[in-house]
């Protein structure tokens, strides 16, 4: 059990609370300086993640790459040990201490330390990182919304940061290294099972939506490569021809729906997921037992039957069949598992495929067995993948509650909370870099409609 430092004092945070007495407590102002130097040709790209800090652009992947700027003289250079912010999202943490020397767009601020002498790059990372910084950052943040925020920097300037000695700041980070290198392990065991859980599920669904529940049986050549072989007694169609496109207006009682990438449908809620209008205009009706094909995440199995009524995008087709709608989705996400929409269609962005075009989407091919084969492989695949998603959400609950643990962990030993001085530290092996593969492998939006964390310019 940590103990609490004894000696304490009133900080001159705009939020109450008490620092060590002989930390030292000064303006952003004091121990960085703001700078722009534009760019050295032949250096290193580099970008800021919400939840990474500052990385090699080479390193990102997923949705929140942003493009770059074909025109790259006017980006910064960053040293290593440089804080850097991003000018409309650093309200929202999307912030760090650079470790590497490079260039990031002109969208970013980047501020070089007035002594590095008195301060540790690893400690001032964890330490603007955390929550109680970046609220600072929020009151420095002009404009409203959820979605971007510009820093206006005479107020940035006096975002109040207590730093404490430099020999104490290298034994917090070598205490925090070590607890939080325990939990980023856990973490990164933990996603590897939640992929291989998916991986199973993927393939249960191609392979049930595909050959069906009798075994033995024969088959015949599809016209269709991406098909390959079809049950003998199976048709072969168009969406057009086994789906309906519907068209609801929407009711005052409708609630948004999001149609994710995992191949469901639930409320929005209070989450931060898509961007919402104020107009209806922008919305259709949806009931419940409705099958929706996002038009522009197909390629990602954003396909689902919705268990709600409610309203969504009109991005989304919302669609009725006489065939059951839950082996058509199982059918459909087959295909984006198999990558066939990525092969049939172009996108308006990069990673997607576009079949926002009802005419577009109609044309893609299906499989249809006997209306009672089509029941008993849903009721299986039901079975299995309910299953395998108790396992996901068990696993996922594990990660969120180590996620809480470690953002505590960090504040508590970068405010002051806790006294880890006198910690005796163990041997332990730095498998940092295993975990950031772990990490960047898992960088895909979950969901569809998320709101980019990058902002260029």
């Amino acid at each position: 059990m940590l103990s609490p430092y004894k000696d304490l004092r009133k900080s001159a945070s705009p939020f109450s609370r008490s620092i060590p007495a002989h930390w030292q407590e000064k303006k952003l102002s004091q121990w960085y300086q703001l700078k722009s130097i534009q760019n050295n040709d032949g250096e290193e790209l580099l970008s800021v993640y919400l939840n990474r800090g500052v990385i090699r652009y080479s390193d990102s992947t997923g949705t929140q790459v942003h493009k770059l700027s074909e025109d790259l003289s006017k980006y910064q250079l960053v040293e290593p040990g440089d804080f850097v912010l991003n000018n409309q999202q650093a309200w929202r943490g999307s912030v760090g201490i650079s470790k590497y020397r490079g260039i990031i767009s002109p969208a970013y601020y980047v501020w070089e330390p007035r002594s590095k002498e008195t301060l540790n790059p690893e400690f001032m990372n964890y330490m603007v990182r955390d929550r109680g910084v970046i609220d600072q950052f929020v009151l420095a943040s002009k404009g409203v919304g959820s979605i971007q925020r510009q820093i206006y920097v005479p107020y940035m300037k006096e975002t109040v940061l207590a730093v404490p000695p430099l020999r104490e700041q290298i034994k917090i980070v070598d205490y925090l290294n070590w607890k939080i290198g325990e939990m980023d392990r856990f973490v990164a065991k933990t996603k590897r099972e939640i992929r291989r859980l998916k991986e199973l599920k993927e393939s249960m669904i191609c392979y049930y939506s595909l050959n069906g529940t009798v075994a033995n049986r024969d088959y015949y050549d599809s016209e269709y490569p991406w098909i390959g072989k079809v049950p003998v007694g199976w048709k072969e169609s168009k969406v057009r021809n086994v789906l309906r496109k519907l068209s609801y207006d929407v009711r005052p009682e409708d609630e948004l729906l999001i149609c994710s990438n995992s191949g469901k449908v639930f409320f929005r809620g209070d989450s931060k997921l898509g961007l919402v209008s104020d107009s209806d205009k922008s919305y259709q009706g949806v009931r419940k037992g409705d099958l929706l094909i996002h038009g522009m995440d197909t390629w990602h199995g954003a396909i689902a039957v919705s268990p709600f009524d409610g309203k969504c995008t009109t991005v989304v087709h919302v669609c009725d069949s006489t065939e059951n709608k839950s082996y058509l989705a199982y059918y459909l996400q087959t295909l984006a598992y198999k990558k066939v929409y990525k092969k049939i269609s172009s996108g308006v962005r990069e990673n997607t495929s576009d079949f926002r075009s009802w005419a577009k989407a109609g044309d893609i091919n299906v499989v249809i067995p006997s209306r009672t084969e089509q029941d008993e492989i849903v009721s299986l695949l039901d079975n299995k993948c309910g299953q395998i998603d108790v396992l996901i959400d068990k696993l996922n609950s594990e990660i969120l509650l180590i996620e809480e643990l470690k953002a505590v962990t960090i504040s508590d030993v970068v405010t002051g909370k806790v006294d880890v001085r006198d910690v005796e530290i163990p041997e332990y092996e730095d498998e940092s870099s295993d975990i950031d593969d772990d990490v960047s492998e898992d960088e895909d939006s979950e969901e569809d409609e998320t709101v980019d964390e990058e902002v260029d310019e």
